[in-house]
């Protein structure tokens, strides 16, 4: 299950819990950052893997390696939380993607710097 919050303007922290399926791709986090990309283009994200996640469905860890590719470029800043070690360990395949070192890893215990991070301009 995702959620999504918002911190201020252009700044939301998605939230995953539990399983994540296909259907929270489609029915909640493309349409919710199509809406915000209309807004303010430029998107920071805190990306919150939750003590309680439970994996991906295979459909919709091939829906997120598409979302971060087609919206890679309306994220300006993202921070990642997690301490989940095989997502810890994949994502530095993808770390050259962020321009200007505008992605980082946090752990769980680092969420609020994670936020203050991304709060910065």
């Amino acid at each position: 299950m995702i959620t999504i919050n918002n911190l201020q303007d252009n700044i939301f922290i998605v939230e995953a819990h539990e399983k994540i399926t296909a259907k929270d791709y489609e029915n909640i986090l493309i349409p919710f950052f199509d809406e915000q990309i209309k807004k303010y283009d430029k998107l920071n994200i805190v990306y919150h893997i939750n003590w309680d996640y439970d994996g991906f469905e295979l459909k919709a860890m091939y829906d997120d390696a598409v979302f971060g590719i087609w919206y890679i470029d309306n994220i300006w800043k993202i921070a990642l939380v997690s301490d989940v070690t095989w997502i810890n360990k994949s994502i530095s395949i993808f770390w050259f993607l962020f321009k200007n070192n505008n992605f980082r890893l946090f752990k769980w215990i680092e969420l609020k710097e994670a936020k203050k991070w991304i709060l910065e301009k």
